[in-house]
């Protein structure tokens, strides 16, 4: 038995987080496993502790903040305020995380996220095998100046693993260094058998209407906005179930104020009266509720980012309309198991749902297709395998 260290830069339960916990499930099997993770806000780190005792792992935290190149598609714009301090905070924990690696002695370090690239660069990461994960879509083309300095740090592990072809032909890098490992679905965790008419009672939902779920929270990168304006808009009898961070969650983080954005739709969906078909449920740290209930999932990203929803929707037989963007392509055909709509256009995509919404037999014969897209694609034996020849071939 080996021992492998993960290194995760963040503590919320997001689509990379979701992500690790599989990742942590399978190497468990096979290794003796320690997680360094955020205490702040501390929902990965609960989890993770929640399962220490069934997985045999280790959990530590590494405090509030870890250094990071946050400049990748929906995270920090280059050289703004987030992006400096985040990236500052590298050389503050250099010595941090090479004695903590020294000390921890694992033979296999992964991070799992490409702002953690720069940990390449640590003498002790240098002695052990390595793999990064990249779990986020690449801004702009791999020419530019940022992503060459990324691709060279993605360099220096032995191996780095993408999400999808799309992503590792964006990066241009070589099959030797370099392998697919998709994300999946835990079919321990996402429970089917819920029934859509009782969770829609939980949720204040008419069973009559359609149900579409939006995954993301109250944020404009992932299109909160576009999506309760769409339904707004929409002629068909249409809720929205909005599920991940809301207003009041905002407020909590931030000492009781919202942004500009946030305070901007809050506003919004008070002064329309829209409670009785906008309905924020929080978040969830599991997701079987939302799914079960749902009769679509929209996600109306305003920048090129990894979608979860598309395949977790497939599990549950749901179609998914999503942002006509190239890098989910790869996992979305307009017409088979999904519709795509053009990115920031309210019109189209309101139109969309209407289509859904008035179109049964359709929609349940996409929702088919997309589940046999995630049968296909985003298996958990089929990846789980991949992940463990991954560390078998670093030894």
């Amino acid at each position: 038995m080996g021992k492998a260290l993960i290194i995760h830069h963040s503590g919320v339960i997001g689509g990379a987080g979701v992500s690790l916990l599989n990742t942590v499930r399978v190497l468990s099997t096979v290794d003796e496993v320690t997680v360094l993770v955020s205490d702040a806000p501390d929902d990965m780190l609960r989890e993770l502790t929640a399962l220490k005792d069934s997985l045999d792992i280790n959990v530590i935290s590494y405090g509030r903040r870890i250094g990071a190149l946050t400049g990748y598609s929906g995270g920090n714009r280059l050289f703004s305020p987030r992006f400096i301090y985040r990236a500052l905070l590298i050389l503050r924990q250099w010595r941090y995380w090479n004695r903590l690696i020294r000390k921890l002695d694992p033979d296999v370090v992964m991070v799992n996220s490409v702002v953690l690239s720069w940990m390449s660069l640590l003498p002790e990461m240098r002695k052990r095998f390595s793999v990064c994960f990249v779990r986020e879509t690449i801004r702009g083309a791999v020419t530019r100046c940022y992503n060459r300095i990324i691709r060279d740090l993605l360099l220096r592990f032995g191996k780095v693993a993408f999400l999808s072809e799309y992503d590792k032909q964006s990066w241009i890098f070589p099959d030797v260094r370099s392998v697919v490992i998709k994300n999946f679905v835990e079919p321990s965790v996402l429970d089917t058998s819920i029934s859509r008419d009782v969770v829609s009672s939980d949720f204040g939902l008419r069973p009559e209407s359609f149900h579409l779920l939006y995954v993301g929270g109250v944020s404009r990168m992932k299109g909160f906005d576009l999506a309760v304006k769409a339904v707004l808009d929409c002629v068909a009898d249409v809720e929205l179930i909005v599920a991940g961070p809301d207003f009041d969650y905002r407020r909590k983080l931030s000492g009781g104020h919202l942004s500009n954005y946030e305070a901007g739709m809050h506003s919004f969906i008070e002064k329309n009266d829209s409670h009785h078909r906008i309905h924020l449920v929080g978040r969830q740290m599991n997701m079987s509720k939302c799914y079960s209930a749902a009769d679509a999932v929209v996600f109306p990203m305003r920048s090129p980012h990894q979608a979860r929803p598309v395949f977790e929707a497939g599990w549950y037989s749901i179609p998914i309309i999503i942002s006509d963007f190239e890098n989910v392509r790869e996992d979305v055909q307009d017409g088979v198991n999904g519709l795509l709509f053009c990115p920031d256009d309210i019109r189209d995509l309101s139109s969309k749902i209407d289509y859904l919404a008035t179109h049964p037999v359709e929609t349940e014969s996409l929702g088919k297709n997309n589940w046999t897209n995630t049968i296909l694609h985003h298996s958990k034996e089929k990846n789980n395998q991949l992940i463990l020849s991954l560390i078998k071939e670093g030894r």
